[in-house]
């Protein structure tokens, strides 16, 4: 058997729609890495096929990254059944990626953005009012579940647990168990859900979309907020400053955000400029960077996490 062939070139050289029972290994576009190099044959494509087919991404650090990740795990998938000799993307040197890390909302931005929700209520005559508490739950769930906004968009009323959430996320399957302030239950309560046990899609759109357009309405809600660089990120990262200042162990936090390692949590917090190289294991761990303002012992808000830390679940309502 000569070589493995990927696919027919001459259906596919000047094709730009996706195969029909492809698979995500499609992601990467293999039929132009075909039209690049005109190979069809696995054992035919070399480095300089593989270079030539990377030379012309146009994508960012992060995306280049997943793609050529996705590239040699393709060639690898033949390599490990002798259908080549090696992996001719082996060679190919990764993108350094540079971390632009969001950054935590201030007490006041906070205030700001829950503020702006009845400004919002106004732009939609006729749903205003569904819309905003569905946009009010969106927030409080975010800042206070820890969640990204794709977990937090397809959350299902059965993933609430008294005061406990619990869900797989999304981006690492990794379990998450958090405790959500009274507060937050309350407006959850009084939410309309979308669909029966959803508070913020149908459980059957495509959930990409549907969270594009929660996007599109946080940006709108940081302009009437007249908060700069607003992005739901934020919220997750004022959840994690918090709980490390009310002196939950970094060991814990890593857990709340559904990271698969404490390591991660450390690289983030660290590109944050909240956590020093030497902090320790327990107890409130001082701010460095250029939010500084966290550091002080009397920040508006470090009391609300306090069920992390003790026994009592009892949490206090902070904005």
């Amino acid at each position: 058997m000569r070589g493995v062939i990927i696919v027919p070139t001459c259906r596919l050289a000047n094709s730009t729609k996706k195969p029909s029972g492809s698979t995500g290994l499609w992601s990467v576009r293999w039929w132009t890495l075909l039209h690049v190099t005109a190979s069809a044959f696995l054992d035919e494509f070399t480095l300089s096929d593989v270079s030539k087919f990377r030379s012309e991404w146009t994508d960012g650090q992060r995306s280049s990254g997943k793609k050529l990740e996705r590239l040699r795990t393709f060639f690898s998938f033949g390599q490990k059944r002798k259908w080549i000799p090696e992996n001719p993307a082996s060679d190919l040197r990764a993108p350094k990626v540079t971390l632009c890390p969001t950054l935590p909302f201030t007490h006041k931005e906070m205030l700001r953005i829950l503020a702006a929700i009845n400004k919002y209520k106004d732009e939609f005559p006729g749903r205003g009012s569904e819309n905003a508490q569905r946009m009010r739950a969106l927030v409080l769930l975010l800042r206070y579940g820890g969640m990204r906004i794709g977990d937090t968009v397809s959350l299902s009323g059965d993933r609430i647990e008294e005061n406990r959430l619990l869900l797989y996320t999304q981006k690492t399957g990794v379990p998450v168990n958090n405790v959500l302030p009274d507060f937050v239950l309350k407006v959850l309560d009084g939410t309309p859900k979308v669909a029966a046990n959803y508070y913020f899609w149908d459980g059957e759109s495509k959930l990409e979309t549907i969270i594009g357009s929660w996007r599109k309405r946080l940006k709108r809600l940081f302009e009437l907020a007249e908060v700069s660089s607003g992005h739901p990120h934020r919220f997750r990262d004022t959840f994690a400053v918090e709980l490390l200042l009310a002196g939950v162990p970094i060991e814990r936090v890593s857990i709340l955000l559904g990271h698969e390692s404490v390591r991660t949590t450390r690289e983030k917090l660290r590109a944050l400029g909240t956590l020093a190289a030497g902090t320790t294991r327990s107890g409130p761990h001082p701010c460095v960077g250029p939010r500084s303002c966290y550091s002080c012992p009397n920040f508006p808000g470090t009391g609300v996490h306090g069920g992390y830390t003790r026994k009592s679940s009892v949490l206090t309502h902070t904005f």
